[in-house]
């Protein structure tokens, strides 16, 4: 979604916690939460459903590890486990 749009939806829906999950956490998923954090909106990130690319400059889970504690500070990090009882009280 361009970011232009997902202000305006963000925008429009009101007051709400998003979740994020996503391939690309060292560009679109970090840079929709910075911009979020700045913009007033609140996420949270399912840390076990995000992965990146790595970096040629150090190993791959050094790279991951520093990227999330990027996040950390814009975002809290949950396990996936901690979606199952909202979805399951949904699904009831």
């Amino acid at each position: 979604m361009h970011t232009h749009a997902l202000a305006e939806y963000m925008r429009h829906i009101g007051p709400t916690t998003c979740t994020l999950i996503g391939f690309a956490l060292e560009e679109t998923v970090l840079a929709t939460v910075i911009d979020g954090f700045h913009r007033g909106h609140q996420f949270r990130l399912i840390g076990d459903a995000l992965a990146c690319r790595g970096s040629k400059a150090c190993e791959h889970a050094v790279y991951r590890d520093v990227l999330m504690e990027l996040a950390q500070a814009y975002a809290p990090v949950q396990p996936m486990q901690s979606l199952l009882p909202s979805v399951l009280h949904r699904a009831c």
